[in-house]
């Protein structure tokens, strides 16, 4: 499907729909807890559904009670397929703890998943003796004789936290103490939130970073999960699109964040005091108000799903922008950096990427352009906000970002002012 969007006054308030990246850690948490939990505020994005079905395929019944789940424990099924839809994050996150319930599974995907290298991580498994066969790091990948072993990991970290956060959470329920040292690792806060999760219901480990770019991560065994209810906090990083077209165009209020959150993406504010960007909050609402931007050099190395909203951001800076982490953006959904250069030049804009730096030019005019949105939700969303400041532009295969926000066009449409 592709949405027009006409040049608007913005303005307007939306509510934050809930974080995917804490409840696929919180649905894990439940699952290992072996007890009966509970989950408020609950998402409905393409990711949580197919992070609903791993886990309930794993040895959790899970039945929808009012605005409520409710998580109770089962026998792992007969199916052995991990079908992780289109995320990257089911399917390096899921696959460690798989191996605590299953012997022999798949993990399998769909659309854009199967051409995104996700088992680059997946020669830990063979190094603890088990069988991985597939086509080179591409789903599907058959994974036999899994069992995970409480030893000391050293692992590449300079490509993604997923997999990491993924032992971090089956490896204590082991009857021994585990080590992961992780060399270069890269979204350290997506860690920091996993251990928060953790450490909610019980499970501790301790974090150690040395001066030689890397962590040590020190995990107990003989741990327990225990059963608690959780209420899924809002979304920091689909939430950014909203402020981020406050911030140019008018006032939008997202409500329902927290101002305490791990999610990495809260680092945005660290952003909007770098570049005068005025914002205040009232509770867990923030509102976000027309600004004059500052020229800014940001690096979002830890934060990248930032990325495509910062580039169009930097488009109507007073200046030249840098935006470091370029190299983070090579096997999304797409290849994110390469696909907003692709879809802003036809806009009139300036844009080059050297290496793991962005640098964007802003432009005094844009024209109006058909924009496609490389099936990937964070380029549709980000896209659709430099829409709204310029006008009479299309954004095609808007459909996408149900991925992480269904919903997305209402609330584009609420704050949409003609």
């Amino acid at each position: 499907m592709s949405f027009s969007i006409g040049q608007s006054k913005i303005s307007g308030i939306i509510k934050a729909r809930p974080s995917k990246s804490v409840e696929q850690r919180v649905l894990a948490a439940c699952l290992l807890s072996r007890g009966v939990c509970s989950i408020g505020n609950s998402g409905e994005s393409d990711d949580i559904i197919h992070a609903r079905e791993i886990v309930s395929s794993l040895g959790a019944l899970i039945f929808k009670e009012g605005k409520y789940l409710n998580i109770t424990p089962k026998s792992s099924d007969n199916n052995n397929i991990l079908d992780c839809g289109e995320s990257a994050m089911n399917a390096r996150f899921y696959t460690p703890i798989a191996c605590l319930f299953k012997s022999h599974f798949t993990v399998s995907g769909k659309g854009s998943l199967l051409k995104r290298p996700v088992a680059v991580d997946f020669y830990i498994l063979k190094q603890m003796g088990m069988q991985v066969e597939g086509e080179n790091d591409f789903l599907p990948q058959i994974i036999s004789n899994a069992n995970l072993i409480a030893v000391t990991y050293n692992i590449d970290g300079s490509k993604s936290s997923q997999f990491i956060s993924g032992l971090m959470m089956a490896l204590p329920v082991l009857s021994a103490d585990s080590e992961l040292i992780v060399h270069n690792p890269v979204s350290i806060p997506y860690l920091e939130l996993t251990k928060s999760i953790m450490e909610q219901f019980g499970v501790k480990c301790a974090f150690e970073f040395d001066s030689y770019n890397s962590l040590t991560i020190k995990i107990p065994g003989n741990q327990i999960y225990t059963p608690i209810d959780y209420k899924i906090e809002g979304d920091w990083s689909g939430s950014v699109n909203f402020m981020i077209a406050g911030a140019l165009g008018g006032e939008v209020t997202v409500k329902g964040l927290n101002k305490s959150s791990k999610q990495a993406d809260k680092a945005i504010l660290d952003l909007f005091d770098l570049c005068g960007i005025e914002y205040k909050w009232n509770d867990n609402d923030i509102s976000v108000i027309k600004s004059e931007i500052r020229a800014f050099r940001f690096d979002a190395t830890h934060c990248p799903d930032l990325i495509p909203i910062l580039i169009v951001l930097a488009c109507f800076a007073e200046s030249d922008c840098e935006i470091i982490g370029a190299k983070r953006l090579l096997y999304k959904e797409s290849s994110r950096a390469q696909a907003m250069k692709t879809e802003l030049e036809k806009a009139n804009s300036i844009i080059i990427i050297e290496g793991n730096t962005i640098k964007v030019s802003p432009q005094k005019f844009y024209c109006s352009a058909d924009f496609d949105s490389h099936n990937d939700h964070r380029i549709a969303m980000a896209l659709s906000v430099f829409s709204l400041i310029i006008g009479n532009c299309k954004v095609i295969d808007i459909d996408c970002v149900n991925k992480s926000w269904p919903g997305f066009l209402d609330d584009l449409k609420e704050i949409e002012k003609k």
